[in-house]
């Protein structure tokens, strides 16, 4: 073997072992995952507080608590001929609807044509939720009228994205509570997939 190409070998041997130790594992090393920072996480309960005026208006009334909110400011409206339920009092005279939390600026005020009635919230046996988030991203509203069903289950909140629900009762058994989640044909009749889907946040 020529001088040449015995250098060239050792140094290519030289690099194959530097690489290899580079590479190998060290005894501290572990071959297990880390936790995702969504394991990490805890389900966050938020009192919800009205603190901002939308720019649109429009003139109705409130004929009882709400259905969806067990917040003490939150009614039960109807302007024109929808209604609107929560809506949470600014002040005497008026309210806002159709509140998306992480949208700036939105819903509506509600003008009162009449004053509020008198009754007074009182807390109910299941705890209200009027929106949920879920880890995807998808947020869902709680149905404020009968509650519907689906194979032969009930769900009490319907979501954004893909005729999504959530079924049954929440499981908080766990840090980050988990939806049981239904995805309906386009008739709303029918399951046509599951899956459990974690809770970042829920609005109250």
């Amino acid at each position: 073997m020529s001088k040449k190409l015995s250098v060239l070998l050792l140094i290519i041997i030289g690099l194959f072992l530097f690489y290899w130790f580079q590479l190998k594992p060290t005894p501290n090393s572990s071959s297990t995952s880390q936790p995702t920072n969504l394991t990490k996480q805890k389900t966050e309960e938020i009192d919800y507080l009205q603190t901002y005026i939308p720019k649109d208006s429009k003139s109705g009334s409130c004929w009882t608590i709400s259905n969806a909110s067990a917040n003490d400011k939150a009614w039960r409206c109807i302007a024109g001929n929808s209604i609107h339920d929560p809506c949470f009092e600014i002040d005497t005279n008026r309210l806002v609807c159709d509140i998306d939390p992480e949208v700036a600026g939105s819903g509506f005020v509600l003008n009162l044509t009449e004053k509020l009635p008198t009754s007074e919230h009182s807390s109910t046996s299941r705890e209200l939720y009027w929106i949920i988030k879920l880890a995807n991203g998808t947020k869902c509203w709680v149905n404020t009228g009968t509650a519907d069903m689906v194979n032969g289950e009930f769900y009490y909140y319907s979501c954004d994205k893909d005729n999504a629900v959530i079924i049954g009762e929440l499981d908080k058994n766990t840090n980050l509570w988990i939806a049981n989640v239904a995805y309906l044909n386009e008739k709303w009749e029918e399951a046509q997939k599951r899956e459990k889907i974690e809770i970042l946040k829920v609005w109250k």
